[in-house]
């Protein structure tokens, strides 16, 4: 799951452009209540940061009868089969046939075959073209702000991690810039020094003045350069 699953739920959810596909409503309805909502994003979100590392009231696959046919324009009210009643005098079961879902996967990047096993496909961002203003930070222990200037992009959300040296630096959060993040759109990782960011919104994201994206508040603990401590990576 990525950026393009959050938009496809979100347009949805405004009714810029329905779900045509059943199975889509299905992976869409993250925390299985029979709706898709806003609190799908939120879960989908916290799960793309890696603040939660499972559903908290949904199966990563779910697996429908691939004989059944969606009746009405409301799938996720109907009655579907996930499972089919084994049971032979012969033991050879010939007609049984699933379609594998991934919860969260509505754009269908991650498909899956029996035989094949999981292909997933994502679009890496150019993270070269992302720039962080080089500050000096004298002295230990001293916070302050750091630019972080986004490219011009045509999609309308990206994700990127920032990895940085945990022994030099420390990130103590995300300020919004030209962006609007809030404490949803970023996770922080100590431990492996890296600072996820996922973010979306309805229009382009093409810039049109070179205010930074955002602004990474950091606290140097050693005293060096901000440059020689991070580098970007992500993909959207």
């Amino acid at each position: 799951m990525n950026t393009q699953d959050i938009i496809a739920i979100q347009k949805h959810i405004l009714g810029v452009q329905n779900f045509v596909d059943p199975y889509q409503w299905i992976a869409a309805d993250i925390n299985k209540d029979h709706r898709v909502t806003a609190s799908d994003l939120v879960e989908l979100r916290k799960l793309i940061l890696l603040k939660i590392d499972q559903f908290t009231r949904n199966t990563s696959w779910r697996f429908i009868d691939k004989k059944y046919r969606f009746l009405t324009t409301s799938p996720l009210l109907e009655d579907f089969k996930e499972k089919v009643d084994l049971q032979s005098e012969t033991g050879v079961f010939t007609d049984v046939d699933f379609v594998a879902i991934k919860v969260g996967d509505v754009t269908g990047d991650a498909r899956t075959q029996v035989d094949d096993g999981l292909i997933e496909e994502r679009t890496t961002v150019d993270t070269s073209l992302w720039g962080i203003e080089e500050r000096a930070m004298p002295g230990q222990n001293t916070e302050m702000r750091i630019p972080v200037y986004a490219p011009k992009m045509k999609s309308q959300g990206y994700q990127i991690s920032l990895f940085y040296n945990s022994f030099i630096m420390s990130i103590k959060g995300i300020e919004a810039g030209k962006h609007l993040l809030s404490s949803e759109n970023y996770s922080i990782d100590e431990k492996n020094g890296v600072v996820r960011v996922q973010y979306n919104q309805n229009e382009s994201l093409n810039n049109t003045s070179d205010d930074p994206a955002f602004y990474l508040v950091v606290k140097n603990i050693v005293g060096v350069p901000s440059d020689k401590t991070t580098h970007l990576d992500g993909q959207r």
